[in-house]
């Protein structure tokens, strides 16, 4: 018997993590290398639906990396430290 046990799971691509805490809330998020993922969206297609999910900031962080590569995993640390927030 666990007292106050938290957990989080994500799961992405062939990668799972769960995440197991008895003193506190806990969050994670994994992410898959690019060339792992799963229904990979085009670039534009993903690029558009950063706007719904990310700050002004955030986006203006995202397009000031240059390569769509170096774009891609900026957007994919700031969706993962979201998820692992909430």
């Amino acid at each position: 018997w666990a007292p106050n046990f938290n957990f989080n799971v994500s799961h992405e691509g062939r990668y799972v993590v769960l995440a197991t805490e008895n003193l506190c809330v806990v969050g994670v998020d994994v992410a898959s290398p690019l060339s792992q993922r799963i229904g990979k969206q085009s670039f534009p297609d993903a690029f558009a639906c950063w706007d719904t999910v990310c700050s002004p900031a955030e986006r203006n962080d995202i397009r000031k990396q240059g390569s769509e590569e170096l774009q891609s995993g900026a957007f994919q640390r700031h969706w993962s430290l979201k998820e692992a927030f909430v």
